[in-house]
This record gives structure tokens, C-alpha cells and sequence, in this order.
């Protein structure tokens, strides 16, 4: 696949959809990236034929959709799934179970039970790295990653939560080079030692992250070298979805969408 650009719709409401679409797609991107607020308010407000028409109209390909954290619950993987397949999506991505709630051999069964599900709709899975969850390091991508055994299993990639755990990440991420599917870059305007300081990283549990969600900002507005991962997951032979993770709304939306295209295929 060659590269590609998509955009998240974090900091678009639901019922926002429409605009979202027309932003996405103004700005230059490829693709879409969508979560449940998206789907659910889209195919109840707009219809499924009209929704799915949505994207296809405005020339976008739903790169993704959120599967959410993964636990022994199907509920929320059945319903990406759903989207996936209405949507033309190829992925679905998700978070790993929540550090602490399970040990390592069902983290594993969890995951892999999760690519069992998303196979038989012809889907991959692509795990996100996450502060509060089992994997949160470049070493704990490494040990899970390397134990799954799925062909339609692979990383999703997400620089700022790497940066909470790694430095200078571009030099660390060659054992995960086999895995890498999908890429979110993103940045944040502090350090992690400088996060260390307000809260540690033992007590950063999933859903109580809001310390580390103020900091993130748009691309090259941060701390993280996003240009040399990207330049080193090229020249490794990474080509695929690239998605500029933008959570936190300090300008027009349209101008964060355009911003952050424009940086992002400078790097490409």
C-alpha cells in the first residue's frame, strides 16, 4: 500500500460528522479515521446507505474505526466490526486491556481472541500503545506483539504514548518493524520527566489520563520528533496510513486539519 494521510474525528462531536467529512476532505486527506460517536450518531440520524454514501461522495476511505479497549467483553469489537464492514474499512484499532485488570497470558488470549473475531470478516487488527494499559513501552510492544501469532494482527503505532515511556524513539523502534501497520503521530508540549513530575507513571490509569490529554498539540507544536519517525519508518520500508491524532481543539477545526496535513506530507 502506498503512503496515505487519514484524520481523526477526536475533536469533532458525533453529530459533527457532516462537517468533519468536509473538513477531512478540503484539507486534502486520503482517508477518515471514526469512532463510535461517529458511526452510531451517523447511522441513526442519516441511515446506513447514507452514511456510507457520506465518505465515498467526499472522495474518503475510512482508513479505521475504534474498537476501544480490549477486555473480556465482545460488546464494543462486535459493534466496530459492524462499522468496519459498512464503512469499507480494512482495520479496526484498539487499546489493549487496562494495565493491572488482567496478567500476560490473558492479555494474549484477549488479543488474539480479537483477531479470531475481526478474520472472519476479513478485518485486522492493529493494537494502539497506550499509557493505563498493557502495553505502554517500546519493550512491552515488543513482548506482546512478538507473541501473537495473527496474520491479520499488527501495531498501531502512537508516537506521544511511546514518548511517555521511551526517548528518541526513532532509534528503538527496529524490533517492531515486523508489526507496524498503521501510524498515529502526534505531540505534546512536555517531556515526560516534566510529566513525571506533576503525577508518576504508576499512578497514570486508564481513564484518569487528563494530565497527559492537556499537554498534546498539533504536530512540530511539541517536544517529539515526529519528522525522524516518520523518516526512519520510511527508509525501513513502512507504507501505509499515516494519522496526525489531533485531541485537543486551539484553533478552527479546519485549520487543524489543513496545519496538520501540510506537516504531515512534508515528512512523507
Amino acid at each position: 500500500m502506498e503512503n496515505k494521510i487519514s484524520y481523526c474525528t477526536l475533536i469533532y462531536d458525533g453529530c459533527d460528522i457532516e462537517t468533519a467529512v468536509r473538513d477531512i476532505a478540503s484539507a486534502g486527506y486520503d482517508g477518515i479515521e471514526l469512532y463510535p460517536k461517529d458511526w452510531e450518531w451517523g447511522i441513526e440520524h442519516l441511515g446506513r446507505e447514507t452514511f456510507s454514501r457520506l465518505f465515498k461522495d467526499a472522495g474518503l476511505v475510512v482508513s479505521a474505526v475504534f474498537g476501544d479497549v480490549l477486555s473480556a467483553s465482545e460488546q464494543q469489537i462486535t459493534s466496530a466490526i459492524s462499522a468496519a464492514k459498512l464503512l469499507g474499512a480494512k482495520y479496526v484499532f484498539a487499546v489493549p486491556p487496562v494495565k493491572n485488570s488482567v496478567d500476560r497470558d490473558q492479555c494474549l488470549r484477549i488479543i488474539s481472541r480479537t483477531c479470531g473475531l475481526l478474520e472472519n470478516h476479513g478485518l485486522t487488527l492493529v493494537l494502539h500503545n497506550h499509557a493505563g494499559t498493557c502495553m505502554e513501552s517500546i519493550a512491552e510492544a515488543v513482548d506482546i506483539c512478538s507473541a501473537i501469532v495473527r496474520k491479520n494482527f499488527g501495531l498501531c503505532l502512537d508516537s506521544v504514548h511511546f514518548a511517555l515511556y521511551d526517548d528518541d524513539i526513532h532509534l528503538h523502534l527496529e524490533p517492531l518493524l515486523p508489526f507496524i501497520r498503521y501510524v498515529h503521530l502526534k505531540d505534546m508540549t512536555k517531556p515526560r520527566r516534566v510529566q513525571y513530575e506533576t503525577l508518576p507513571p504508576d499512578m497514570w490509569r486508564w481513564g484518569d489520563l487528563a494530565h497527559l490529554a492537556s499537554t498534546y498539540t498539533d504536530l512540530e507544536h511539541g517536544v517529539i520528533d515526529n519528522r525522524a519517525i516518520a523518516e526512519y519508518l520510511i527508509r525501513s520500508g513502512y507504507s501505509g496510513w499515516w494519522v496526525p491524532e489531533i485531541e485537543r481543539q486551539q484553533a478552527d477545526r479546519l485549520e487543524h486539519a489543513s496545519f496538520n496535513h501540510t506537516v504531515l506530507k512534508s515528512y512523507l
